[in-house]
């Protein structure tokens, strides 16, 4: 049995421009695609400096699930800092892009790959792994060899109890109706609505490979209700707490936490952030990400130094969060 930590990016080919308004860019430009590359880099030198040992003896891996590779990550060679942190390079076909009009003019497009991800990686595994896919703008606080994962599916619930909570232009209340038309494998109706971030999908091997089928066949399902004008899912988040509902032991986890920190928009810092073992940081994608970047990459000439381990250390730590993100 291994732990399996990813996480993964679709790159844009030249002429494909999905909108991201929390970044006020679009997908194919390269100030786009250089803050999700250094995200991807930050991600595995986090997580490299708390799981260092389980690493180095095998018991963890590193997988990182693209459709592309850059040469360079601006001056950065970045194929050294994926061999330095130990991660292997998996490559997926983009089959769930969808149509123009099917995401609303191009908003959140490519977000629908993460259902390829999901299907490459379970291809990959065994049935005895535990898989841990993360978005790539999170941060390992803490090591992962402290989390008791026996046989449960670990998701974030980001609205219990909550069906008046508005998600992409829907009510909690309206997922419910849409979710209980679905007739997947025969589950009874649900009486509430559990929505489910997506920057974690947490699993064993076994089950992830059962996920991979359900989130197939909703989304198949999916583009039929677009195309015949009904209420439809219009993000992954969607498509996967659907499936959820399917799997047994789900858990809500607390493996990890979505920190907002913008003082003026909207702010859930407070104070329990060291408790959690990895951060997600949705809204530091371009500034505080970069800053970390910039940091660390002030060791880039000692990467082979012995000391390397203890250098980075002083950038991926909770204090330096807290100082970077604002915490």
């Amino acid at each position: 049995m291994k732990k399996v930590i990813s996480t993964w990016f679709y790159s844009s080919p030249e002429g494909e421009n999905f909108h991201y308004p929390s970044m006020g860019l679009y997908s194919g430009s390269e100030a786009f695609q250089l803050a999700y590359f250094r995200c991807v880099i930050s991600f595995f030198a986090s997580s490299y400096v708390k799981n260092y040992d389980h690493l180095i003896d095998g018991k963890f891996k590193h997988i990182f699930l693209c459709n592309r590779l850059p040469d360079f990550v601006g001056k950065i060679n970045f194929m050294d800092y994926m061999k330095k942190f130990m991660v292997e390079i998996l490559y997926f076909e983009p089959l769930s892009i969808p149509s123009f009009s099917y995401t609303n003019n191009l908003l959140f497009g490519s977000v629908f790959s993460q259902i390829d991800v999901v299907r490459k990686i379970s291809e990959r595994v065994s049935d005895d792994d535990f898989i841990y896919i993360f978005d790539n703008d999170c941060l390992a606080n803490k090591s992962l060899a402290d989390i008791c994962e026996i046989d449960s599916v670990h998701a974030l619930n980001l609205h219990p109890n909550s069906l008046d909570i508005d998600v992409q232009g829907y009510a909690l209340g309206k997922l419910l109706d849409i979710a209980n038309e679905f007739n997947i494998d025969q589950a009874q109706p649900m009486r509430d609505y559990i929505h489910c971030g997506g920057e974690l999908v947490a699993m064993t091997g076994k089950k992830i490979k059962i996920f991979s089928r359900f989130i197939d066949q909703i989304y198949e399902k999916n583009l039929e209700r677009f195309e015949s004008g009904k209420d439809y899912f219009t993000t992954e988040e969607m498509i996967f707490s659907q499936a959820y509902r399917y799997l047994e032991s789900f858990t809500s986890t607390n493996i990890i936490k979505r920190v907002w920190t913008e003082a003026e928009k909207y702010r859930t810092v407070d104070g329990t952030e060291l408790n959690f073992t990895f951060l997600h940081l949705p809204a530091e994608k371009g500034t505080g990400f970069s800053k970390l970047f910039a940091q660390f990459n002030n060791f880039l000439p000692f990467i082979d130094d012995e000391n390397y381990f203890e250098k980075i250390n002083t950038v991926f730590n909770f204090e330096n969060y807290k100082k970077i993100f604002n915490l």
